[in-house]
């Protein structure tokens, strides 16, 4: 599969395996700017937080690893916090990877997200199927907008290739797309509007329609 190239398939639960052993990374930074600096992982939409959704999406998995502040710590769960803090979505998906080491976590495959994307829940298990079944050659999948733009925060990914990826070039402040662009991934197009994200609060108010 070449980088970039649309999988013909849209996306769609249906026949999707979901026996993946999978562990997952939820990259909880950023600092809300566009929402008066609201803490976008903390942010109630249609009475759950985007955090509380985003772990939806990640049931099933062998460890989650929530990348943010310390006040994001959840119980059962692994936390971790990228160095320096607030140094980008890079930098937190190294600091979650070397939680899933320290914690003897052996999963081959990794799902990652953000918090800003509430319907992430929707696509997981194909993205998760889809890396598991394809060719050795092939690093991951993730979800790409009706503008063909990769989303890197919807995304599965082998985990030995993401975390050489990072090793070489997750630097703080690095881009996440530069970090993930030498990778082979399967495109798969968004049909169940789960790359719109949370930006705005114009943003907020669809999405109260959408989940209430």
């Amino acid at each position: 599969m070449v980088p970039g190239v649309v999988s013909p398939d849209a996306v769609s639960p249906d026949a999707v395996s979901t026996d993946v052993s999978f562990a997952a990374i939820i990259v909880a930074g950023g600092a809300g700017t566009r929402l008066s600096g609201v803490s976008k992982p903390e942010l109630v939409i249609a009475g759950r937080t985007l955090l509380d959704r985003t772990l939806d999406a990640c049931e099933g998995a062998s460890s989650v690893v929530i990348v943010g502040g310390e006040h994001l710590r959840r119980e059962g769960l692994l936390w971790a916090c990228e160095d320096p803090p607030g140094s980008g979505p890079a930098a937190g998906l190294a600091a979650g990877l070397g939680a899933l080491d320290a914690a003897d976590d052996p999963s081959a495959f990794v799902l990652v997200l953000g918090t800003d994307t509430p319907r992430a829940s929707a696509v997981a298990a194909i993205l998760l199927s889809r890396v598991q079944d394809a060719a050795e050659d092939v690093d991951g999948a993730w979800l790409v907008d009706a503008s063909g733009t990769a989303q890197p925060l919807v995304a599965a990914y082998r985990r030995d290739a993401i975390a050489d990826r990072c090793a070489l070039h997750a630097a703080p402040g690095a881009s996440l797309r530069w970090v993930t662009s030498g990778l082979t991934m399967i495109a798969l197009r968004d049909v169940h509007d789960a790359s719109r994200d949370v930006d705005t609060w114009e943003d907020v108010q669809y999405w109260e329609g959408e989940l209430s």
